[in-house]
């Protein structure tokens, strides 16, 4: 089978493997589709030093399962977690899953854009009748759901999203489906995203200031964004307020000065948020229900010998992309 492997900047190695074997607790999944996710633009673009594999946004069907797993069979269609809780560490048993000390995934170890991928079980979620290209959502939506579940969203709350890219966007979507009040967008030009964002009810604006748009407005934020947002966030943020934060700065920028007598005035709280376990199956119930419609969300699809080129229209054009799938296998 062929994988892929990236190093920076941005160069790709399409290499022969054998297809893998999974072992006891293991599932190989014959891949249909696999995103691109920022992380992955940010590996290829200087966290590559050396060839690693890439890509962790998978959706398949079960080609064949381990020893000692149940809850999958050969044919199931399938969506991947990229990492999840072992279940038995000190932390686990504890009730603690998120402190977990033996994470079990295969994010940077194998890459999702090959042609079968094996996963631990625990990663494995079956998906029914759901498209696989939306199937290949999940992941993603996992780190969303993550972000709306620390927001504790209310039916009085308004939420402003500041960054509207595709787990932003989802997390909007989440806020929607929850009750939220209102929803507003901000980016810092026209883009998709926006259009995106204002599908789902969401007022929009183009604005590199969004505190001096919106002083004191917000009752939740989401920043899927540079942290060099965070500043604007907690203006925009009512007493009470409540900040969701999922990014990553880039190198040597990532440090950022908050008035913390304003966070403790206002008494906001800030909640960095990344990781997906356990929220896959909460994302797999609300895209059965249409909260959001994945068409619209996923506006460019390329065969995988054209990852090159998926890469570089993300990092190019932005303005002009919702989500980018590759077409690993097709399903």
């Amino acid at each position: 089978m062929h994988s892929v492997y990236v190093k920076a900047p941005f160069q790709f190695d399409f290499r022969e493997e054998p297809v893998p074997e999974p072992g006891a607790g293991e599932v190989r999944v014959r891949v249909a589709f696999c995103g691109v996710c920022g992380s992955d633009l940010t590996i290829a673009r200087t966290l590559a030093t050396e060839w690693m594999p890439v890509g962790h946004e998978v959706s398949g069907v079960v080609d064949a399962v381990g020893p000692g797993v149940r809850h999958v069979a050969a044919g199931d269609r399938v969506a991947l977690d990229c990492g999840n809780s072992c279940g038995v560490c000190a932390a686990c048993r504890a009730g603690q899953p998120r402190r977990c000390t033996g994470l079990l995934g295969f994010y940077g170890a194998r890459s999702g854009f090959a042609e079968y991928l094996v996963a631990a079980a625990q990663n494995v979620h079956p998906v029914g009748d759901l498209d696989l290209k939306t199937a290949s959502l999940l992941e993603p939506f996992g780190v969303a759901m993550n972000l709306y579940r620390s927001l504790e969203i209310d039916f009085l709350d308004d939420v402003l999203l500041i960054g509207p890219g595709p787990i932003g966007l989802l997390a909007l979507a989440a806020c929607q489906a929850r009750g939220a009040r209102s929803l507003t967008a901000v980016g810092r030009r026209p883009s998709v995203r926006l259009d995106l964002a204002a599908g789902l009810g969401a007022r929009t604006a183009v604005t590199d200031d969004p505190a001096g748009a919106f002083p004191a407005r917000f009752d939740k934020v989401i920043v899927t964004a540079a942290p060099e947002t965070l500043p604007a966030a907690l203006a925009a943020c009512r007493m009470n307020g409540v900040i969701a934060f999922c990014g990553l700065g880039a190198a040597g920028v990532a440090s950022v000065a908050l008035d913390w007598d304003t966070v403790h005035d206002k008494n906001v709280q800030i909640r960095p948020m990344g990781d997906t376990p356990g929220m896959l199956p909460q994302a797999i119930e609300l895209l059965r229900r249409g909260t959001l419609d994945p068409a619209a969300l996923i506006t460019h699809t390329f065969p995988r010998e054209e990852i090159p080129a998926a890469f570089a229209l993300n990092e190019t054009a932005r303005d002009r992309v919702g989500k980018v799938v590759i077409a690993v296998g097709g399903g």
